[in-house]
């Protein structure tokens, strides 16, 4: 949701150190998210699948990228920078406004404490030594 003043800000051509604090909040947002994704990967999914499950996650995640980078310019051209900023924008928010509002319960989701589908983790070869 952070994003949304950044475009909302560049369509309104605002002066660029009011870009700039916008852009930083916005990764900030993505740093943050990105942290709490990668952990709770970690923490939920077994070690034996984890990099299949980080891999079509990450496919996932990216996989109409390339598509909406080739059409946000024949977007711009056909309705201007502005407006397209602004849907961007709009976007966002309501978007996230409506993951937000789908389901309240996973907010109170609980880890059993008895959860042996993980195993014990892995163990470290200690520094300096080899492992095999």
């Amino acid at each position: 949701m952070l994003a949304a003043p950044q475009l909302a800000l560049l369509a309104l051509a605002a002066p660029l150190p009011l870009i700039a604090l916008a852009a930083f909040f916005g990764g900030a947002q993505v740093a943050f998210w990105g942290a709490l994704w990668t952990t709770t990967l970690q923490r939920e999914i077994p070690n034996d699948v984890l990099a299949r499950v980080t891999s079509f996650s990450q496919v996932g995640t990216l996989l109409f990228a390339p598509l909406g980078l080739a059409t946000v310019g024949i977007a711009a051209g056909a309705f201007g920078v502005a407006t397209v900023l602004w849907v961007g924008a709009v976007w966002t928010v309501i978007s996230t406004a409506a993951v937000l509002l789908l389901n309240g319960g996973i907010r109170h989701y609980v880890r059993p404490a008895d959860d042996k589908k993980h195993g014990d983790p892995p163990k470290r070869a200690a520094a300096g030594t080899e492992s095999d």
